[in-house]
């Protein structure tokens, strides 16, 4: 029984393993990435593009997110790195698109993904660089 239970579970943590490997790469640098700063990101199928958005500490920045996507998509970064963010809806249709004006006063790296089930384990995630 035990083998049973290992086999139908081994799947799933290898997908989990290579998703937090794939996630850490990204945030220290490893994976290049193309940077916006401010401006339009793109969501497609399981994608950003830019993945990434370059931020000052403290100084307000606008990201319009397009989806070009045949699925639903959003924008989801931890409500911690922006403390004063009132909040917004991101979800956006295929062919919709939303700005967005925040401002993140902690400096590094902070990821955000695509909470849509199964869309940030398949690599829609990205990463907001934000300098001193």
């Amino acid at each position: 029984m035990r083998w049973v239970v290992a086999f139908v579970l081994a799947p799933f943590a290898i997908v989990a393993f290579f998703t937090v490997v794939l996630l850490l790469q990204r945030g220290l640098g490893v994976v290049p990435a193309e940077t916006v700063g401010g401006g339009e990101i793109v969501m497609t199928e399981m994608r950003f593009v830019p993945n990434r958005i370059e931020a000052q500490a403290g100084q307000p920045f606008t990201v319009t997110f397009v989806n070009r996507g045949a699925q639903r998509h959003d924008f989801a970064l931890a409500a911690i790195h922006m403390p004063g963010l009132e909040p917004v809806e991101t979800m956006t249709e295929p062919g919709q698109r939303i700005t967005v004006t925040m401002r993140i006063d902690t400096p590094g790296q902070h990821v955000f993904t695509c909470t849509v089930p199964g869309h940030a384990a398949a690599g829609m995630t990205g990463v907001v660089a934000v300098s001193p």
